[in-house]
């Protein structure tokens, strides 16, 4: 009889969004408040990948980086003034990510670790991809993609 496979729970968004309001704020969030940004979080990302689509589409190019991701992110939120601390934050997370990334006398972290944020990195990409026609990415995009998402989640609750 073969062993039982051990089978993992896998976590959304929610779980990174309770672990974000627990280690920022002194107040919790409801369930009804968590689904909502959850959802804002999965909305900021399709329609960032709505947008590098067809900046692709235009410019006839397979790959995407960082510059279209952040391009997607300035013809969403043209106007907002944290858009652009957003983008800084993207940025400086891709700094962290590569510093730390050259340090051996560690053992092997995830990205979101590695680049400092919250946010789960590939569980953000593979949201990115599935609502996304490209057929190559660069390094650096989902760290850039997972910390401004992370950023923009973080000003919401500061609202709240």
């Amino acid at each position: 009889m073969p062993d039982k496979i051990r089978r993992t729970k896998r976590l959304g968004l929610s779980s990174f969004i309770s672990k974000l309001v627990r280690t920022n704020y002194e107040t919790g969030i409801n369930g009804e408040g968590l689904d909502t940004v959850k959802n804002l979080s999965v909305y900021l990302i399709r329609r960032v990948a709505e947008n590098v689509n067809i900046i692709m589409e235009r410019n006839r190019t397979s790959t995407v980086t960082t510059a279209l991701v952040e391009f997607g992110y300035k013809l969403l939120l043209c106007d907002l003034e944290m858009c652009q601390e957003a983008l800084d934050f993207g940025h400086s997370s891709i700094s962290t990510y590569d510093k730390n990334r050259g340090n051996k006398k560690t053992k092997s972290q995830s990205k979101n670790t590695t680049s400092g944020l919250v946010f789960p990195v590939t569980r953000i990409e593979h949201i990115f991809m599935k609502n996304s026609t490209i057929d190559r990415k660069s390094r650096h995009f989902p760290i850039f993609l997972a910390a401004v998402t992370q950023y923009l989640v973080e000003q919401v609750l500061n609202g709240a």
